[in-house]
């Protein structure tokens, strides 16, 4: 579970934001100026979102947290593939809802982590699943650029990375252990 949620969560969090300003210059012939201003609206969004996460972190719990910032980017991208991404404006607002959920769950990943393993294998535990994010870093923007040049059209990368955070929010949320309001030694002896 800490591996699909570590995974999905870069995936989508590097594919996209990686690629956003080159997605408004490419596909909607954006001046270069206007394309990194529309991903900074976006940026911008993914910093707000960690600080809403960290003040609602205790009070809702890691688990259904990331499984609801999961399911919700996923709705988010899918139906921005639903509706084609045809319009600036459709991708503007979805990436940026995205952003922020994907950019909250990046946050939650590095306190849920560390609380699942048991100490004697604590640092272990969490930085292989932190080699997940580097897999995803990888994998993520180069399939942007794969599916811009096969398809020529950008739907389709949205579609995989809705895909993705939805299988991650199920399984987060079929798998994961709440550990809100617990000890360390309570959760993992």
């Amino acid at each position: 579970m800490v591996w699909v949620m570590w995974f999905a969560a870069f995936l989508a969090n590097y594919g996209v934001t990686t690629w956003l300003p080159s997605i408004y210059k490419t596909v909607f012939k954006l001046p270069v100026g206007k394309s990194i201003e529309y991903s900074i609206w976006t940026m911008i969004l993914g910093v707000i979102g960690p600080f809403i996460t960290i003040a609602l972190i205790d009070k809702v719990g890691r688990r259904l947290l990331t499984s609801l910032f999961f399911l919700v980017g996923s709705v988010l991208f899918l139906a921005l593939w639903y509706v084609g991404a045809s319009t600036i404006t459709q991708v503007l607002v979805f990436t940026s809802l995205g952003f922020f959920c994907f950019s909250s769950i990046c946050t939650v990943v590095y306190v849920y982590t560390p609380e699942l393993y048991p100490t004697r294998m604590r640092a272990l535990g969490t930085s292989v699943a932190t080699a997940w994010l580097r897999v995803a870093s990888m994998v993520g923007p180069f399939f942007v650029g794969m599916v811009i040049a096969s398809y020529h059209e950008v739907s389709w990368v949205f579609f995989f990375y809705g895909g993705a955070a939805l299988v991650a929010g199920i399984v987060v949320l079929l798998l994961g252990v709440e550990t809100k309001g617990k000890v360390l030694e309570e959760i993992s002896p």
